[in-house]
């Protein structure tokens, strides 16, 4: 659980309202308002980061993130510390943000492409049950952790 400050909450809720302000202005889905929204978000990201700081930025964008959540849910139904919780969301983070760029990389085949995303699958799925331990990452699998197997993308 993050806790925000009064002053936190009520900058967050400004910004955030004036995203989606500006957000419900664009009525087509263009490729011109696709990006217009991208940079709308991007903008109310960074104004959000400048009124939290640097070292709170993180805790409101776990805060933000249905599959933290998932993780804390089950964390917090076996006990485990908050450091858990938060490296096995790391975990989830890095082997997501490795597999989309062996994805976009088209200097792989489609063979070694889906050999590597295999790799980060079963190094990702070994690591966090080592994390949560067995019970805890079977819980896991069930509520939150299906992204693990959907890693590997079916061969093209």
């Amino acid at each position: 659980a993050v806790e925000f400050s009064e002053n936190e909450l009520r900058a967050i809720a400004r910004l955030t309202n004036e995203r989606e302000q500006a957000e419900a202005s664009i009525r087509d889905n263009s490729q011109k308002s696709k990006a217009r929204r991208e940079e709308i978000q991007r903008r109310a990201d960074s104004q959000i980061k400048d009124a939290l700081g640097a070292e709170r930025y993180p805790e409101y964008e776990r805060a933000s993130d249905y599959r933290f959540d998932q993780i804390s849910k089950v964390s917090e139904r076996f006990n485990l510390s908050g450091e858990t919780t938060l490296a096995v969301y790391e975990m989830q983070r890095t082997a997501q943000a490795q597999a989309k760029l062996i994805q976009a990389n088209k200097d792989f085949s489609a063979e070694q492409r889906q050999a590597l995303l295999q790799a980060i699958s079963d190094e990702t799925k070994r690591s966090i049950g080592e994390t949560l331990g067995g019970k805890a990452f079977a819980a896991y699998e069930k509520n939150g952790g299906d992204w693990i197997s959907s890693l590997v993308s079916p061969a093209n």
